[in-house]
């Protein structure tokens, strides 16, 4: 069970991953299922959700180029009757071509922080989840030493194929090279 000098976060982790053990799943098929049942639940939509704006915006490219040519030859003429030089007109453009494209991805409802908020949830939750792990195994946590001295039940014989104890590291180094692999063609797809 949770030690309680780790964080909320680890706790609440480790108190997920005993519910779904508890359910009458061997370790390496909680292991399995905590990762399905937490990637369908928390970053799939969000993948999704962010697939859906980068559609729209590219939809936008075409508009927004054109809206672009337009706008730089209207801006072009204001300059040069105001008297502008270079950097000026440039900088002009800069500001208010942001401006115009921030509006009309509002519009749309594509914002671009759409786009990058898949990350800020995917990662907290691999790095939260892994830690997990190591501490369920006895394994020293980075910043919190060694928390519990015994693994959780289960985590010695718990185990599939060739890897029967779930503390021990992966000497053939199979593990950790299909699961690189599987993140590279995650990332890739």
């Amino acid at each position: 069970t949770s030690d309680t000098t780790l964080p909320a976060i680890l706790a609440a982790n480790e108190s997920f991953l005993y519910t779904v053990h508890d359910a009458g799943l061997p370790w390496w098929a909680t292991i399995i299922a905590s990762t399905l049942l937490l990637r369908s639940t928390m970053t799939l939509p969000i993948a999704i959700y962010q697939q859906r704006s980068l559609g729209k915006m590219i939809n936008l490219a075409p508009i927004i180029q054109s809206w672009a040519e337009t706008f730089k030859t209207q801006l072009a003429k204001e300059s040069s009757a105001k008297g502008w030089n270079y950097q000026r007109y440039q900088s002009e453009l800069q500001k208010q071509y942001r401006k115009k494209v921030n509006s009309i991805y509002a519009h749309y409802g594509c914002s671009r922080w759409k786009i990058v908020v898949l990350p800020w949830i995917q990662i907290p939750l691999f790095v939260s989840m892994s830690l997990t792990l190591r501490h369920i195994t006895a394994f020293p946590l980075p910043w919190f030493g060694k928390t519990t001295n015994v693994p959780a039940d289960g985590m010695l014989d718990g185990g599939l194929a060739w890897f029967v104890d779930l503390t021990a590291t992966d000497s053939t180094m199979i593990l950790p090279i299909l699961i690189g692999a599987g993140n590279l063609i995650n990332v890739e797809v």
